[in-house]
């Protein structure tokens, strides 16, 4: 519970140095860095105050989520091709934004995901990745 304290108190810091700087010292340049600063700590803090409850409170696994997290580096490596590919492939099409973008992000969650997997069971590659 230090981190979600923590993640707390920086939050609070932040919110009063971006107070002062908006109210009293908007054109000061050491208090919009003080503002930023703050603002980077506070975000961090909290990742770090999400991530351990996460891991202290949450034991419920899924296959699905494993599978995914044991993978996640391959689909980092291969997903820039795919979407890059997919998105191409989807320039003519008379669809609406909305509409290419869903089917661009599930294929490339697909895609990736099964080449992924896939090289992931070459045992050279698979000590890589």
């Amino acid at each position: 519970f230090r981190s979600v304290i923590g993640a707390l108190g920086t939050f609070a810091a932040a919110t009063a140095v971006s107070v002062a700087t908006l109210t009293s010292h908007p054109t000061e340049l050491r208090w919009q860095s003080a503002a930023g600063v703050g603002f980077v700590l506070s975000c961090a803090a909290s990742s770090f105050a999400i991530l351990g409850l996460f891991v202290r409170f949450v034991k419920l696994r899924f296959r699905l989520l494993d599978s995914l997290s044991a993978n996640s580096y391959a689909i980092y490596l291969v997903h820039y091709g795919v979407v890059s590919w997919l998105q191409l492939a989807l320039l003519p099409a008379a669809v609406s934004p909305q509409a290419k973008f869903a089917l661009v992000f599930a294929g490339a969650l697909v895609l990736s995901w099964s080449v992924a997997s896939a090289i992931r069971r070459i045992p050279a590659v698979a000590r890589i990745v």
